[in-house]
């Protein structure tokens, strides 16, 4: 897994997706739509969205530049949710 990290086989992780509750500006969601195709989007209130992807598109979010809060959060989910890719990008923990 590390290995196929290392050389970019990112397509190995597009059959598992991640879902989040989260609370986000506008700016914030606009940005992971305009990052990806692959990011669907729902508003649940003004604040509040659920948010699905696959972890290609989270690995390669991860790989990025970006720096926002948003972003940050959902990459540090990695750790529980697929904790040896984590390891093998060393993905921070998030801070609380």
């Amino acid at each position: 897994m590390k290995r196929a990290l290392e050389l970019g086989h990112y397509d190995i992780l597009e059959h598992n997706s991640i879902t989040w509750l989260v609370e986000a500006d506008e700016k914030e969601i606009l940005f992971l739509m305009e990052s990806s195709k692959f990011f669907e989007t729902s508003q649940i209130d003004e604040q509040r969205w659920l948010i699905t992807t696959n972890l290609r598109v989270l690995v390669e979010l991860a790989r990025g530049t970006n720096d926002l809060s948003l972003t940050r959060e959902l990459v540090a989910t990695l750790n529980k949710a697929a904790p040896i890719i984590a390891s093998a990008l060393s993905i921070p923990t998030a801070r609380s």
